[in-house]
């Protein structure tokens, strides 16, 4: 049997009631289970934060309901709500100063006295967050000498010192590295799995939520919210759909996104004797330069092979020459190169 959600909205409507009055988004209805990873991704300017402030209680909708565990979010009070639900913002707290060991404290204070006194269950359940996010190791440095994922990390270690059932994140990676944002985003997921909390996260990172979230919420410019895994959106074309609007291309095969190719050469890309990671990162070189690979019956410029190097037998290289057209002249020898920078150069006429 299904268990009632965490999260879910009637009829809701989001915006600002002005004036002037705007109307971002109207008629969600929302549902976000126990140990559900959702990941909230949309055009800039489509409503994300708006979606964000209001399910958390920051502003009021404009119409209909945010239930938690069945009750108006309206109506919780708000010491209530905070054991119900944790929030991390972008924008850092003024708490450079606080040990992180203190500053995680600060999620009990639904559960303290008027003073503020911590109990064993208190400490406990600090120092049980602070090992959910791998932060024990720094728990006594101050805020201000962490590293920016070092800082995500402990932030969400105060949320979950809240013991929230719904924890809801606005761009928990916006100031991450590469490395920082999969690990956030792959904790998160471990964390909504483990402890079966629903999270709900707003991110730009589009192809790391298509590789962790187990749902998307995706919001479209004129209000439009389509909900699924993130496979049932790519197979249905709407997250291509979605982004098409700001230029971008999102390739079904790879799964990501790319700029319109400037170029449009194309080639025959044939690989029969390499691993398969070697065709798609050569693959998606030449996108990037311009060129599209097109199937062996499809005319084309230019034709490429991977392969064996013969001088180093461990080594990958790419053998091409222009595609032979009916002419008494034979086509060139084919050219040799050691590196996909050097063979998109050639077939793209920046070769020197």
């Amino acid at each position: 049997m299904s268990h009632p959600p965490i999260l879910h909205t009637t009829d809701l409507s989001i915006g600002y009631a002005g004036p002037p009055a705007h109307t971002v988004a109207r008629g969600l209805q929302l549902h976000l289970h126990a140990g559900e990873l959702v990941a909230l991704l949309g055009p800039n300017g489509a409503g994300k934060s708006t979606l964000i402030r209001t399910l958390a209680g920051m502003q009021p909708p404009l119409a209909g309901t945010v239930q938690l565990d069945g009750v108006d979010l309206t109506t919780l009070p708000a010491r209530e709500r905070a054991r119900r639900l944790s929030v991390v913002l972008t924008e850092r707290p003024a708490v450079e100063q606080l040990r992180v060991r203190d500053l995680v404290a600060l999620g009990r204070h639904p559960y303290t006295d008027w003073f503020g006194n911590l109990n064993a269950a208190d400490h406990a359940m600090i120092e049980q967050s602070l090992a959910a996010v791998a932060a024990l190791e720094f728990a006594d440095r101050p805020f201000h000498t962490l590293s920016d994922g070092e800082r995500q990390r402990v932030l969400i270690a105060r949320a979950l010192a809240q013991e929230p059932r719904l924890l809801i994140l606005d761009e928990p990676t916006a100031f991450l590295d590469l490395p920082r944002r999969v690990s956030i985003l792959h904790l998160l997921r471990r964390l909504a799995h483990r402890t079966q909390r629903a999270i709900l996260l707003s991110t730009h990172d589009l192809e790391l939520a298509l590789h962790t979230a187990d749902l998307l919420w995706l919001l479209d410019e004129d209000g439009t919210l389509h909900t699924g895994a993130p496979e049932d959106l790519v197979l249905a074309g709407t997250l291509a759909q979605v982004f098409a609007r700001d230029g971008v291309v999102f390739d079904t095969q790879s799964g990501s996104f790319r700029s319109p190719a400037s170029s449009h050469s194309t080639a025959h890309l044939h690989a029969p004797d390499v691993p398969a990671m070697w065709r798609i990162w050569t693959e998606r070189a030449l996108q990037r330069g311009g060129v599209q690979v097109v199937a062996a019956q499809t005319p084309a410029a230019w034709q490429i092979t991977l392969g064996p190097s013969d001088i180093a037998p461990d080594a990958i290289v790419w053998w091409v020459q222009p595609t032979a057209a009916p002419s008494p002249t034979p086509p060139p020898p084919p050219e040799q190169h050691t590196s996909l920078y050097a063979l998109v150069r050639h077939v793209t006429g920046q070769a020197a």
